[in-house]
């Protein structure tokens, strides 16, 4: 069963649209891709580096034909897992390593930019 990996911030929908009568466009299909990478979870203020969604071929090969998915693959947001084990499309997703625009921002991100993080906790 192929995996979607991504390291986006948010969930994306994927629409594919038919024409209806009189040439309108309607939406035929959605597929949601799970997002939330390098966002704090409420519970455990953990941020994972990706999410991991199951999708089936008949879907993956309908994502392969949407000009948003492609230009996402293309970037390193997501990444295509095709195994048998959800495990391996999980720790696919710990090693990747691109954020969008969106993630938030940690105490790294200031250090590669020659800054100062802002404090978090009081008295630093």
């Amino acid at each position: 069963m192929p995996y979607i990996v991504s390291s986006l911030s948010s969930d994306n929908r994927y629409a594919f649209y038919e024409k209806s009568s009189g040439n309108v466009l309607r939406v035929k299909k959605e597929i949601l891709i799970k997002g939330g990478a390098h966002v704090a979870n409420k519970k455990t203020l953990l941020a994972p580096n990706g999410a991991v969604t199951e999708v089936s071929a008949e879907d993956l090969e309908l994502l392969k034909t949407n000009i948003c998915f492609k230009n996402h693959l293309e970037k390193g947001f997501l990444k295509i897992v095709e195994t048998s084990n959800k495990y391996k499309a999980e720790e696919a997703a710990e090693k990747m390593d691109s954020k969008d625009k969106s993630a938030q921002r940690t105490a790294e991100d200031y250090k590669k930019e020659g800054k100062k993080a802002p404090r978090t906790k009081k008295g630093q």
